[in-house]
């Protein structure tokens, strides 16, 4: 008598197929949360809300660069800001006039600190120059 012989005059008892069915249920639970990536519903919830949050923060980021880019201050912002330490660039960009968003009380550390990182790896050619101002050479008068 053969192993295909055996295997087809195998009959399990009732028992048994629970056993096989409870434990088959067990290791897909396991390897599912283990190596499937499975996760429960609050975890789900807060990497949604991290994700929604990285993403307002990046957003913001690069309206901040934009404003930054469109100032006659831009080359001695930049200027300033390259010369400063991580956490110093962040309060300077936080408190500067092109971080304000119109609708958004005040810039988030995170926003802050990205819309640094963005203004430190622009290239300083990119930036606005500040306009001349047009020098009159004739003395004023008096109007009578």
């Amino acid at each position: 008598m053969g192993i295909s012989d055996k295997w087809n005059a195998y009959e399990p008892t009732k028992g048994t197929l629970g056993w096989v069915a409870a434990g088959s249920a067990v290791a897909t639970v396991v390897l599912g949360f283990t190596l499937g990536g499975w996760v429960t519903g609050g975890t789900a919830n807060e990497m949604a809300r991290d994700a929604a949050n990285a993403s307002r923060a990046e957003l913001a980021a690069s309206v901040c660069v934009d404003n930054f880019r469109g100032v006659d201050t831009a080359r001695a912002d930049f200027e300033e800001l390259t010369g400063m330490r991580p956490h110093q660039q962040r309060g300077f960009v936080e408190k500067a006039a092109w971080a304000q968003i119109p609708g958004v009380d005040r810039l988030g550390r995170d926003a802050a600190s990205r819309c640094a990182e963005m203004i430190v790896a622009l290239d300083p050619s990119e930036l606005s120059t500040p306009v001349a101002e047009v020098v009159d050479d004739e003395p004023e008068t008096a109007i009578q």
